[in-house]
């Protein structure tokens, strides 16, 4: 290769080295611009930001408050203290008729409607007529009833006379063991009760009674030599026959008399069984709240519905001379005096459904504002609705000054778990700001210090505080936006 050659060569790689550097220099500008615009507003901002923090920290965290501005508040102070905290939550709720206390009367057949005897709305006590209705179904059970009732009596009186003839015969039969005179017979049991086995057993008994008399009569005449010996053993045959009739008759006679007994008591059963069966009948047609009638006029197809339980008349659907048929509705009745809260509980709570069962919940009512009133749990549902996604959990609620309506829209404060000791303040207490929250501390002499907590769980009433405070310290709990806007504004000035 020759020298201009080699002397070329050399301009070549020193140029392309120069443009290489040239190209390096740019990207390694570009990446230094990029570098800077990245992090560059940190550095710049880190030093303002240090320098607000400055400010922050030198802002003021005391109230200083003139006696005149003192005077025009109602700044009240609470300490800050250790009691038996609970969470809990509001849920919207609905007031619904106790459902044990709450009946669709209706008719028990098929029958016309007399008289209404209540309006609606009308308050009624335990047993109070709500309607007169008459019905051909009931007049014809009750019919019934008297029938049976006919039946039942003479049964009776049938058991009592055949009673009181066994008692006599058992007593005749005893009596006629010591072989006494038929006169005699006659006149102890003359007056007694013996029936037909009467004329059978003395006949008998006359008849063995007479042949003892001839045998010993025959005897004596035997031992005279008067009868002959084949006269005497006829008698004795007679005789023997007479007392075997009569012994046979006696037993005949208790037996007869244990079994007509023994039918009269069934009778008397079966008589009383279709007796109790037909006023059954009266009572399923007539239901739980029919009753018969009172009035003396009334006929036997007329009967009363009555209030099984004092309450109100919340709705009619019968009018006078109305025809129904059985199972109508003829009116509704509710015990308004306690009402029921029906709550949805949906599936992120339902760990308050762990200890929900006689727990006390809060309800308040936009109907009733500056009102709270307790309700207690007494179930909760096994099946999540189909519509609402939601558990309802049903508490009752006192409506004695009825003041609660059937549907009326509430809220519900429900726990949400076990009560246990926290370092609470009122809610009304906690201020914030910057999401930061802070009470105000008195310090004595109207002078009020900003002091930042920690807040925990928190309710309608109380709030739970983690750091910050400590028992006994006294806290602004009303009017404490005030003492914020002051310093607020103070702040702003300097």
């Amino acid at each position: 290769m020759t020298a201009s050659a080699h002397s070329s060569s050399r301009r070549f790689d020193r140029n392309r080295f120069f443009d290489l550097a040239r190209r390096a220099g740019g990207i390694l500008f570009i990446l230094l611009l990029v570098f800077a615009g990245l992090f560059g507003w940190q550095w710049f901002f880190q030093g303002e930001h240090e320098s607000m923090a400055t400010v922050e920290s030198a802002a003021p965290t005391t109230v200083q408050l003139s006696a005149d501005k003192l005077a025009a508040l109602n700044l009240t102070l609470a300490p800050a203290r250790v009691e038996r905290f609970q969470i809990s939550k509001t849920v919207p709720g609905s007031i619904q008729f106790d459902a044990t206390r709450h009946l669709q009367l209706r008719t028990p057949a098929a029958c016309t409607v007399t008289e209404v005897l209540v309006p609606t709305g009308q308050l009624v006590t335990a047993g109070q007529p709500l309607a007169t209705l008459t019905s051909t179904e009931i007049g014809l059970a009750r019919n019934e009833v008297d029938r049976a009732a006919a039946d039942l009596e003479l049964a009776t009186l049938k058991f009592q006379w055949t009673e009181q003839t066994h008692h006599n015969l058992g007593q005749l039969l005893t009596f006629l063991k010591d072989n006494p005179s038929v006169e005699q017979v006659e006149k102890t049991f003359r007056d007694k009760l013996l029936g037909e086995h009467w004329n059978q057993l003395v006949a008998a008994y006359s008849q063995s009674l007479v042949a003892q008399t001839v045998v010993a009569q025959t005897q004596s005449l035997q031992t005279e030599g008067a009868i002959a010996g084949r006269m005497s053993r006829q008698r004795v045959s007679d005789r023997d026959i007479a007392s075997a009739a009569f012994k046979s008759c006696c037993e005949e006679t208790q037996f007869e008399s244990e079994r007509e007994l023994m039918e009269a008591t069934a009778a008397v059963a079966t008589a009383r069984r279709a007796w109790e069966l037909a006023q059954e009948r009266v009572s399923l047609l007539l239901g739980p709240y029919g009753q018969p009638s009172s009035d003396p006029q009334a006929g036997r197809s007329d009967f009363v519905v009555t209030a099984p339980w004092a309450g109100r008349i919340e709705q009619i659907n019968a009018v006078t001379s109305g025809r129904l048929q059985a199972n109508d509705a003829l009116m509704e009745l509710a015990d308004t005096r306690r009402q029921w809260v029906t709550a949805h509980i949906h599936q992120k709570d339902w760990d308050a459904l762990k200890t929900a069962v006689d727990q006390a919940l809060t309800v308040t009512a936009p109907a009733l504002p500056d009102r709270q009133f307790a309700a207690r749990v007494i179930h909760v549902g096994a099946e999540v609705s189909a519509t609402t996604l939601a558990v309802p959990m049903v508490a009752e609620i006192d409506n004695a000054e009825g003041l609660f309506r059937s549907g009326m829209f509430v809220w519900v404060r429900i726990p949400m778990a076990a009560p246990r000791e926290a370092l609470v303040v009122p809610t009304s207490a906690i201020q914030r700001h910057e999401n930061q929250a802070f009470v105000f501390v008195s310090e004595g002499d109207k002078s009020y210090r900003r002091v930042d907590v920690e807040t925990g769980e928190e309710n309608a009433e109380w709030t739970e505080v983690l750091r910050g405070l400590k028992p006994d310290d006294l806290v602004v709990s009303e009017d404490a936006f005030f003492l914020k806007s002051e310093l607020l504004l103070e702040h702003e000035a300097e």
